[in-house]
């Protein structure tokens, strides 16, 4: 029986096979990060179908235009950022290849009455779910800049029963990668507790 040293062309063989083999493991699960996760869905394509998702959501608040416009020129929907940046987390959300979403997870964008008809009907386009609630204006809470004036009706999210669980993003955030695994974080798990 003869000895395996490592400068043997059998040894170094072996090697070779196990490091490529664990090469490939490891790209595999870096190219479909979803397959670690089997519960959150599938891999955002254009092809193919998609897994449902228990009843979850994505959501971001979207309120009244509060910047100033010039009265001599035409109301300019990209002059509200607020808009502009939501219409692109609505874009990294639901269709980029990279940042996006399982197709089964909705966006959902909560408006007061003040927000423009013409924007919501241009986020329902997108594909964004567009649910109107009635805004919270205590007279206690004067904001310190008209921007903040609706800041309180974000409470209203947790009127969202229709949802087990929403994941709740702010207009201005970049999301940069696949956020459908939260809902099934354990941090995210609901927790029961006792009846005292």
């Amino acid at each position: 029986m003869s000895k395996l040293s490592a400068s043997s062309p059998k040894m170094l063989g072996l090697l070779a096979l196990l490091f490529l083999a664990s090469c490939l493991v490891t790209l595999s699960f870096r190219s479909y990060p979803a397959a670690s996760y089997g519960r959150q869905g599938t891999r955002p394509s254009l092809h193919g179908p998609k897994k449902v998702t228990p009843n979850v959501a994505f959501v971001t608040f979207l309120g009244a235009f509060t910047g100033s416009i010039d009265p001599n020129k035409p109301e300019n929907d990209d002059d509200d950022g607020y808009y502009v940046s939501t219409r692109v987390l609505g874009y990294q959300l639901m269709h980029s290849l990279t940042a996006g979403t399982n197709a089964s997870i909705p966006f959902v964008v909560v408006v007061t009455d003040e927000t423009h008809p013409r924007k919501r009907a241009r986020l329902e386009k997108d594909g964004a779910i567009v649910i109107e609630v009635e805004r919270i204006s205590p007279g206690w809470a004067i904001p310190g800049d008209p921007r903040w004036k609706d800041m309180m009706t974000k409470l209203r999210l947790f009127e969202l029963t229709q949802y087990s669980k929403i994941c709740y993003i702010d207009s201005d955030h970049l999301v940069t990668e696949r956020l459908d695994r939260i809902f099934y974080d354990e941090a995210t798990i609901t927790q029961h507790t006792s009846q005292e």
